[in-house]
């Protein structure tokens, strides 16, 4: 635990004064230095222990702790040694008749006139008659162990500082530690993994639901949380901390976890929100996600100056290919031309499914319907090359209307304004970009455009 040298520039306490008082109390009495090295005992304590002075200086009285018991008595005493306060621990030692007796000890940090801490003054008290005897104790710590590991949800205990009491073998797995490694340490710094929130936020391990409970002597419930090992896909876990008081009063003793995997559970719910929001044949965003996106970026950007757009695209004579080709070659068309609206947008925008073969694109953060009217030009020309299809080849065109959200004014009345606008387009003659927006003029028309779409295969010519 520490050296047995004594420090050189530490306060001499006063020994002689010492064994003379202590001496004559039956008490067991102890005093260490600044290093924490034990440096006097008196009569009684030698006497209890049946060793001699030079046997237990230093750190040779620890040999007498009950080998269950030594960790946690090391730790404490370790914590008392920067003079802020009080060491107190039940520890069993082994007595001179070779008996273990359960203790409690205490000691009281000392300092000299500069108000440097020079040690510990303590005493210890048996107290092994007032307590269980250890052969009831120790089978229901046993039972209580193995209670505790053979649940399927993870257990972890910490004392009043955060410190990890227990932690049973599945929070370990789902925390990515060994439990023998982490008990004692601060519950901040146990983790072989990441931590992140549902949002993918990574978490700072000091703010873990149980640093709440310690904070606020509240409960925390229905926490979420993912740990990532290794590269591994995230677990995540619903976790629950409740205080842990002292019966009958308010003192917090420290705090219970549990934590249970729910991975299956959340990637089940994850796909089926992923369901309700995206269009099943394109995976794009559906209606509902879009006019949600309209509501969340406009209050976003508004706060910045910037603008939101919407360009409501319509795939220009969407109905001849499925005459010609069947329906499910018009699926096939509509999946190529959702992935190249995709990879033409910027990032952050979102394409989405209107439906049939209209979508539509969230333009987010534009500086002003040219900007916005620029971004759906890229995407009205992505979309142009010849798509082979299993029947045939097409070439498709589109014809996209631009409008911007205006103060107050909602995700609807934006979505119909860019609608009115598509249909300009589709009267100025289809292939086309335009904005009906007030004091905005409209894009001017392209040079070379279709006046419909191009689809060929085997048996015909280029033309409908």
């Amino acid at each position: 635990m520490t050296s047995t040298e004594r420090d050189p520039g530490a306060v001499s306490p006063p020994l002689d004064e010492f064994a003379l008082d202590a001496n004559a109390v039956p008490a067991l009495l102890w005093m260490t230095d600044a290093s924490g090295a034990f440096i006097d005992f008196n009569a009684t304590w030698l006497s209890w222990r049946g060793r001699t002075s030079d046997e237990e200086l230093g750190d040779g009285w620890i040999q007498g702790v009950h080998p269950h018991d030594a960790d946690r008595l090391a730790l404490e005493f370790e914590r008392s040694l920067d003079g802020s306060r009080v060491f107190e621990c039940d520890a069993r030692m082994c007595r001179a008749d070779g008996e273990y007796r359960l203790l409690a000890l205490t000691g009281v940090p000392r300092h000299d006139h500069e108000g440097r801490f020079a040690g510990l003054s303590g005493a210890c008290l048996d107290i092994t008659d007032h307590v269980p005897p250890r052969d009831v104790v120790e089978p229901s710590l046993d039972l209580h162990r193995a209670a505790v590991d053979a649940l399927g949800e993870g257990v972890v205990i910490t004392d009043g500082e955060g410190c990890v009491l227990t932690i049973n073998a599945a929070a370990a797995s789902m925390i990515g530690v060994a439990a023998e490694d982490v008990v004692g340490l601060p519950l901040s710094g146990v983790s072989g993994a990441d931590v992140v929130s549902e949002a993918g936020e990574q978490i700072r391990h000091h703010v873990w639901p149980a640093h709440e409970v310690l904070r606020t002597g509240e409960p925390v419930s229905g926490a979420v949380l993912g740990f990532a090992a290794g590269g591994e896909p995230v677990r995540w876990s619903l976790i629950n901390s409740r205080p842990l008081h002292i019966p009958e009063t308010t003192e917090l003793l420290g705090t219970v976890t549990s934590i249970v995997d729910i991975t299956a559970r959340k990637v089940m719910a994850d796909a089926a929100d992923h369901r309700a929001r995206h269009d099943s044949l394109t995976g794009l965003a559906n209606r509902s996600e879009l006019i949600r996106t309209v509501k969340s970026v406009s209050s976003r950007t508004q706060r910045s100056g910037a603008f939101v757009a919407i360009a409501f695209c319509d795939i220009d004579d969407f109905k001849s290919v499925n005459d010609r080709f069947g329906h499910a070659a018009g699926d096939e068309l509509l999946v190529v031309i959702a992935q190249r609206m995709a990879a033409a947008v910027r990032a952050g925008d979102l394409v989405a499914r209107v439906g049939g073969d209209e979508l539509a694109v969230v333009l987010d953060g534009v500086d002003g319907i040219e900007d916005a009217l620029r971004v759906a030009e890229q995407i009205r020309a992505s979309v142009g090359a010849p798509v082979v299809l299993g029947a045939g080849t097409v070439t498709p065109t589109m014809s996209i209307g631009v409008s911007l959200a205006g103060p107050g004014q909602g995700p609807a009345e934006t979505l119909n304004n860019a609608d009115l606008a598509m249909y300009a387009a589709k009267r100025n003659g289809r292939n086309a970009v335009v904005s009906l927006d007030p004091v905005r003029p409209p894009a001017q028309p392209q040079a070379a455009k279709k006046p419909e779409m191009e689809v060929t295969d085997d048996a015909r010519a280029p033309g409908l």
